[in-house]
C-alpha cells in the first residue's frame, strides 16, 4: 500500500479519476479532493464496484474548471506539510 498517495496525487493532476484502496494518504486526500472512489483493501467486491462507477468519476473530473477551483495547490500544499510535520512529531 502506498502511504502518502502519490499515485493519487499524479491522478488528480493530470484530471484523471482515481480509485484508491481506503487507506492512508489517498482515503485522506479523496475526502478533500472527491474525484474518485475508495475501495476497501483486499475486498475484490469492493474494488469491482468501485470499478463499476468508473463513469460517475468520470463524470466527476469532466467539469475542469471546478476541479481546478477544488484542487487548490496552495491547500494541497498545506496538507503535504502537515503530514511531513505529523510525521516528524511521530518519531
Amino acid at each position: 500500500f502506498e502511504t502518502f498517495g502519490m499515485s493519487t496525487i499524479e491522478s488528480m493532476a493530470h484530471q484523471t479519476p482515481v480509485i484508491a484502496s481506503n487507506s492512508a494518504g489517498s482515503k485522506e486526500l479523496l475526502e478533500k479532493f472527491p474525484f474518485g472512489k475508495l475501495f476497501q483493501p483486499g475486498n475484490a467486491e469492493s474494488l469491482s464496484h468501485a470499478m463499476a462507477s468508473l463513469d460517475e468519476i468520470q463524470e466527476m473530473t469532466l467539469d475542469k474548471v471546478a476541479f481546478r477551483n477544488t484542487f487548490d495547490h496552495q491547500q494541497f500544499c498545506q496538507i503535504i506539510e502537515t503530514h511531513i510535520l505529523s510525521l516528524e512529531s511521530a518519531r
